[in-house]
């Protein structure tokens, strides 16, 4: 065995190569391990959960949990298909919830080609805070209540789930009638 210190210098530069490249090997070994089994580790878990949520509605299932239906996008499709394509539905609730917004973009992304459009009723005798309308007249083919129920002027209408109420309307009134209790 030579000891580096007594070692001339060829035999230190040569000794101090190796060590590099030794070194760099274990890391290299190290990182593919890790790597390798990190991505085989990841690759399960994302099969498992896109599985177990609902496959291609994974995503939308997820953001809407607040509605607390099974398989919410596919209720609500199955719900909306029932309307035209050329339909327009008005979203109507408080608006003050924190899943307001996302609650109403992901239906909105799961009812196209219906259009539809937002209404975030102030409380009792307050106007309206959140509208998204068309700048042109509309004509409303149905109603979307988010936690709260429609009034009662309103024909019955097909409850989705504890928290989302759909009234088919074959008029339509003042958007902000559908506010009034």
């Amino acid at each position: 065995m030579v000891d580096i210190i007594t070692a001339r210098p060829n035999e230190r530069k040569k000794f101090r190569e190796i060590r590099s490249s030794l070194y760099f090997g274990a890391c290299c070994i190290f990182l593919i391990v890790f790597v390798g089994l990190g991505l085989k580790g990841g690759a399960k878990e994302f099969q498992k959960q896109s599985l177990s949520v609902g496959g291609p509605y994974a995503t939308s299932d997820s953001w809407l949990a607040v509605l607390q239906i099974p398989q919410a996008s596919k209720a609500i499709e199955d719900v909306l298909a029932k309307l035209p394509p050329e339909s327009a539905i008005l979203f109507v609730g408080t608006g003050h919830e924190s899943d307001y917004m996302l609650t109403y973009f992901t239906i909105s992304y799961l009812s196209w080609p219906r259009k539809i459009w937002a209404l975030g009723c102030g409380e009792p005798g307050q106007p309206a805070h959140l509208i998204i309308l068309p700048q042109k007249p509309l004509e409303i083919n149905g109603l979307m209540y988010y936690l709260s129920k429609p009034p009662v002027w309103l024909p019955e209408g097909k409850e989705i789930g504890p928290r989302l109420t759909l009234v088919q309307v074959s008029e339509t009134v003042t958007w902000t009638l559908y506010c009034s209790q």
